[in-house]
């Protein structure tokens, strides 16, 4: 369970400081989306969620450097990007497991 936040908690920890590049910000997301696939597929519970939340912090962290949240249109649409994921993921699942069972 620890292993995906100790591969990516340094990763943040560079983007969060904003000491470095901000391509560092979208290297983190990519990690962040990479380890939600992988473990998706590989079914490890705590790394999809580490991921996702990675993911969710690393989008967080982007628009905060690039200070989308000062333009409301930036913000509404992360929220908006966000919910529409959301939904899709449940939809996905809840077909999944209509298929499983």
């Amino acid at each position: 369970m620890i292993a995906p936040f100790s591969t990516l908690e340094p990763l943040a920890y560079l983007v969060e400081n904003g000491e470095y590049s901000q391509r560092f910000d979208w290297v983190y997301l990519a990690l962040g989306a990479v380890t939600a696939l992988v473990s998706h597929q590989r079914q490890r519970r705590s790394f999809y969620y580490a991921g996702l939340l990675n993911t969710a912090v690393a989008l967080y962290l982007i628009a905060l450097h690039r200070e989308w949240f000062d333009d409301a249109f930036w913000g509404v649409a992360l929220v908006v990007g966000g919910l529409v994921v959301l939904a899709a993921g449940f939809l996905l699942d809840a077909r999944e497991r209509r298929r499983a069972s």
